[in-house]
């Protein structure tokens, strides 16, 4: 059982890579994490403007 990214370097070969497979892999990694930046990032943009506003 591995994480998403640790489980792309189990697709590369010591001395062959299947670099279709592997990037097709690692955009289905990463769309995830873009959907839940996009989803998150009202609130991670107004916690460090609060967090830059002295009283």
């Amino acid at each position: 059982m591995y994480t998403l990214p640790l489980g792309l370097v189990t697709l590369q070969g010591q001395y062959n890579t299947e670099w279709g497979v592997y990037s097709a892999a690692a955009i289905l990694t990463a769309i995830p994490v873009m959907i839940i930046f996009a989803y998150l990032s009202k609130y991670l943009i107004g916690g460090l403007t609060i967090g830059s506003v002295k009283e």
